[in-house]
């Protein structure tokens, strides 16, 4: 699940602001809500917010096959691709160390 709430003050004038929810589905019962709230109060602003779900891209899944990797590796370099991409801002070195650890556990107890 994805809630984020920004706020803009009546004061906070030429602010610009977005938010973003990128969600991945990895099997046909799994589910992702997203829920993106602005609450703006400036006149002079430029804010916005996108979302976008769905399964692993079948092209991708189809271009890392073509090269090589079996079906078991593609998924897994895909979804770490995906994780390093919301990871890479983190800059608590201890967060994203046990972020990769338990997202390393997942992997391999889905059999990714």
């Amino acid at each position: 699940s994805y809630l984020s709430k920004t706020y803009v003050d009546k004061i906070a004038q030429k602010t610009e602001a977005y938010q973003l929810s990128k969600g991945i589905l990895l099997s046909d019962d799994s589910s992702f809500h997203s829920k993106p709230e602005l609450r703006i109060f400036a006149d002079d602003v430029k804010c916005s917010h996108g979302s976008t779900i769905g399964p692993i891209d079948k092209d991708l899944l189809y271009y890392l096959r073509s090269r090589g990797l079996n079906k078991k590796n593609s998924l897994s370099l895909l979804i770490k691709s995906f994780f390093h991409k919301i990871i890479s801002d983190v800059h608590d070195k201890s967060f994203v160390e046990k972020f990769n650890y338990h997202s390393n556990i997942w992997l391999k107890e889905n059999s990714i």
